[in-house]
């Protein structure tokens, strides 16, 4: 392909100035010039598929931890669900036996004023003896009889949190503790801060015992227990003990206990707290637990 073209610039009397060129163009430079511009829009549309990819891709990453936060969620609410459920069923088994213990207890008081009804009744004759005969046989049937052979009374609590796991969030305490068991001390013990701290009711001599469970993992773990002496502030807190675990085996999980005998004052609060942050616990029953028994 070729073409001319001419363009006057100016003119001296009859004369013109102008410019005169001549272009040409072979077929294999437009064959070029055409390959060129395909290859060039090919690359513009494979970078804008790549970009176009990557934001989808970017945006189900971002989906994908979102259903990832919610399945985590849910899986807490569940273990929080069942917990309360299995709390109902103890308070609904404690409830059952504290009446069965009741109506134990009110029955022999019922046959004592019945069998001296039925002496003092039948007794036309003038004889009270039979009356107060019946009632010294029914004197062995008294609850203050059966109270005679029970185990001494003791202070202490035992606590866990039955759920699958949980994860210490930033401070590292572990909280939501419930009693598992609780025998009819002479004393109670309080929870307090989210069920985390326990409250010593007493001055006296303790024994402290806790476990952790850890989730398989190479790192260390380690827990402190922690007492805040009445009226102080949390930041105040001393260390009494002190548990550190750790393997180098991925499959097996990691239990860490500790025990201390301590003199605790009254109101004292008592808690546990992960060292390091965000730290995966198995808490199901026996796995991990918090415990103190009174000892003088």
């Amino acid at each position: 392909m070729e073409g001319e073209n001419f363009k006057t610039l100016g003119t001296i009397g009859d004369y013109e100035i102008g410019a005169k060129w001549q272009w040409k163009l072979s077929a294999g430079a437009i064959q070029t010039f055409y390959l060129k511009t395909l290859l060039c829009i090919s690359l513009i549309l494979m970078a804008s598929t790549c970009i176009f990819f990557g934001i989808q891709s970017s945006r189900l990453s971002a989906r994908e931890a979102e259903l990832h936060q919610i399945s985590l969620t849910i899986l807490k609410l569940q273990s929080e669900v069942v917990l309360e459920l299995q709390e109902i069923r103890k308070l609904k088994a404690e409830l059952s036996v504290e009446s069965i213990e009741s109506d134990d207890s009110d029955s022999p008081v019922i046959r004592e004023k019945r069998s001296i009804s039925k002496g003092s009744y039948n007794s036309k004759d003038t004889k009270p003896s039979k009356a107060k005969k019946n009632s010294t046989t029914d004197k062995k049937y008294h609850p203050n009889h059966h109270t005679k052979n029970a185990p001494p009374k003791v202070t202490a609590i035992h606590l866990e949190r039955n759920v699958s796991f949980s994860v210490t969030g930033s401070n590292g305490i572990i909280n939501r503790w419930h009693p598992q068991w609780l025998p009819s001390g002479l004393e109670s013990f309080q929870l307090e801060d989210h069920n985390s701290s326990l409250v010593i009711p007493s001055t006296g001599l303790y024994l402290i015992y806790a476990q952790l469970c850890y989730a398989a993992t190479k790192d260390n773990n380690s827990y402190e227990v922690r007492v805040i002496s009445q009226g102080a502030a949390s930041s105040h807190s001393k260390i009494i003990a002190q548990c550190s675990a750790g393997t180098t085996i991925l499959d097996n999980d990691i239990t860490c206990y500790t025990s201390v005998a301590q003199i605790l004052q009254a109101n004292d609060r008592v808690y546990l707290q992960q060292i390091q942050k965000h730290r995966h616990l198995l808490m199901s029953m026996g796995r991990s637990f918090l415990g103190i028994v009174k000892l003088s």
